[in-house]
């Protein structure tokens, strides 16, 4: 709830689109770490 209220009082000086691809990536790494467990314990 902290960092929120910092997100709104003081907004990163960043672009939309790079926001986009940050959030993008952090999603993607998301999925991935819980993908390659699954897929390595169906391969075993």
């Amino acid at each position: 709830m902290l960092m929120t209220y910092a997100a709104r009082r003081w907004p990163p000086s960043l672009s939309q689109g790079t926001m986009r691809k940050i959030v993008f990536v952090l999603l993607f790494l998301s999925g991935l770490s819980l993908a390659l467990p699954a897929a390595m314990h169906l391969a075993a």
